[in-house]
């Protein structure tokens, strides 16, 4: 009798095997397919964040710096340019760009002539600049002035530019205002035959501007500041 029960209970742990690794296996199959599956999911995800090699192949126009971040008193500077030009109804509607143009100083500093700027005028300018900073969400725009600098810009080819000005409007975006061509405005109003002329405006917002002048300490001193209106 104890060797029939013993039998039997053998047989029952065997069974009991058998269903845990049948069990163990379908879990398996069930759990590769749950990663397979979240692995796609990632894979796509990496895959939507990675630049595409035509995104790369515009951005490499460009020449990124941390000029004023790698600097605790040009970082300071510029944060509190900033939320000057904030506190004075600049970058309203998340629109505006911060241009810096660099002279070279005969003591051995630099003077920074610091402007806000809210149309594409970057676009426009024969001696485009390639250098540009993402400074904690703004972007700068860097115009080194001395001889050599200014000259090598003004000097690149028109494609060379072109794909500079392509670059710079990938990264700029919609943070500045797009300038439409110019245009001649005429009133609804007529005076016999003649239209009456309107006013043309060449640019839009304030005026900001700001200029400093750097020792060769690397100490500024504030030269001048306007954030006066123009038309």
């Amino acid at each position: 009798m104890n060797t029939y029960n013993s039998i039997e209970e053998d047989e029952n742990t065997i069974e009991k095997s058998f269903l845990r690794i049948k069990y163990l296996n379908i879990m398996q199959k069930k759990m590769k397919v749950e990663y397979g599956y979240i692995y796609f999911l990632l894979t796509m995800i990496g895959f939507s964040c990675i630049e595409s090699p035509n995104n790369s192949e515009i951005l490499k126009h460009c020449d990124e710096v941390t000029l004023a971040q790698d600097d605790t008193i040009k970082r300071k500077l510029i944060r509190k340019t900033i939320n000057e030009f904030v506190q004075n109804d600049l970058f309203v509607n998340n629109k505006g760009i911060i241009e810096i143009s660099i002279y070279p100083d005969t003591l051995g500093g630099e003077k920074w002539y610091i402007s806000a700027q809210i149309e594409d005028i970057y676009k426009r300018r024969n001696d485009i600049t390639p250098t540009i900073e993402d400074f904690y969400g703004d972007i700068i725009l860097y115009y080194y002035e001395d001889y050599t600098s200014h000259l090598k810009r003004k000097n690149r080819s028109e494609n060379d530019k072109n794909r500079i000005r392509d670059c710079l409007g990938y990264a700029i975006g919609d943070r500045v205002y797009q300038k439409p061509t110019k245009k001649e405005r005429w009133s609804r109003l007529k005076i016999g035959e003649r239209e009456l002329g309107g006013i043309n405006r060449g640019i839009t917002g304030w005026s900001a501007t700001k200029t400093v002048l750097f020792n060769w300490k690397g100490e500024y001193t504030l030269l001048n500041r306007s954030y006066g209106c123009y038309e």
